[in-house]
């Protein structure tokens, strides 16, 4: 079981230190570690054979996909332990705590598999070690936790479209084993997702095709809301990490919304910008925003959302972008990005 001894000092504020799992996780130095990560999980990391080569791009996917699993287990460490600590908020009396508690662990103990498959991918081809960050969730209770693990758990979905499109454009056939391996994971956050929604109400699923997230958008969005600046060691990775944008309209539906961003960089965004929505498998859509106050770089937009007209339920991604015209793929949406992501989430 994880020690949750290193964030009980910081639950009560909301904020969480990484916590590591016995024999120094995610440092994975002997074969009885990876066997007790293996247990959580109830499942083995990957034993197939890897990927003739990974170059620098693919590389980098990988390590944005280890970089996010350890949020994803600091979230659920966090979450664990507040609940059982039975700390004002998370007292979940009035549903069974102990399956919900033993779910949550599964979850965690499949986060570590992840990460270690990720990292074997990356240090094997030369890449540099993803070490964690320290974190503040944007949580307060139960279920303002669950509702941030949907969208970490959505985002981190649509982000294996993004590497499997990377990996045949890079390696071709050569991408095969990794395309093999990116989609069971998929399946795998998708069940959980579809669980955590299930907790607040709500369908498992609204969605035929997920929400396609380039990598540039979930390294972004756990940076934005939970990494607390300058905890983590190493270098940055080789990803656009864009300002934020941020959805003020509380209540969503098919009309005018509102986003705001703060322009640090002075951009003309009065002219030649556009917004980008990225919903299940509808191409990218740009639409026009009108800019309704822009005062000490403090700069709020509205702009139509379709819903209705392209039935856009589950998530859908939005950013700021330069230019007006059409794009054909997400990632030609992030290389022209420069706010977001702001999320909604549908129905």
């Amino acid at each position: 079981m994880l020690s949750i001894l290193a964030i009980l000092a910081l639950t009560s504020i909301g904020q969480s230190a990484f916590t590591p799992l016995k024999d120094g996780y995610p440092v994975i130095s002997n074969k009885s570690t990876i066997a007790n990560v293996e247990q959580l999980a109830g499942g083995h990391a990957g034993t197939y054979p890897p990927a003739p080569t990974l170059d620098v791009d693919d590389r980098t996917s990988w390590a944005v996909l280890a970089f996010s699993s350890l949020s994803t287990i600091a979230l659920y460490n966090e979450l664990i332990a507040n609940i059982t600590n039975h700390v004002p908020g998370y007292d979940i009396s009035s549903h069974n705590e102990s399956y919900i508690i033993q779910s949550l662990e599964f979850f965690v103990g499949a986060a570590e598999i992840q990460y270690y498959d990720a990292e074997w991918a990356v240090t094997g081809f030369n890449g540099s070690k993803v070490r964690p960050c320290e974190y503040d969730f944007p949580v307060t209770d139960f279920e303002s936790a669950i509702d941030y693990a949907i969208r970490l758990s959505y985002i981190f979905i649509g982000h294996i479209p993004d590497m499997v499109q990377r990996t045949a454009n890079n390696l071709g056939t050569g991408g095969a084993n990794i395309i093999f391996n990116l989609a069971g994971w998929s399946s795998v956050y998708g069940q959980q997702n579809g669980w955590l929604r299930s907790l607040l109400g709500k369908p498992p699923s609204v969605q035929p095709v997920s929400t396609p997230a380039p990598r540039d958008f979930l390294y972004s969005f756990i940076y934005q809301t939970s990494v607390v600046p300058g905890s983590c060691p190493g270098a940055s990775l080789p990803v656009q990490r864009y300002e934020p944008l941020v959805l003020t309209t509380e209540d969503v539906k098919d009309t005018q919304i509102e986003f705001e961003f703060t322009n640090k960089a002075n951009v003309d965004v009065e002219s030649n910008h556009s917004l980008v929505y990225l919903n299940g498998n509808i191409a990218p859509l740009t639409v026009p925003f009108n800019i309704s106050s822009n005062h000490d770089n403090k700069v709020k937009v509205t702009a139509d959302f379709p819903h209705d007209t392209w039935e856009m339920d589950g998530l859908t991604l939005v950013s700021v972008v330069k230019g007006i015209g059409n794009f054909s793929f997400p990632i030609d949406v992030a290389n022209a990005t420069l706010f977001g992501p702001a999320l909604i989430v549908y129905n």
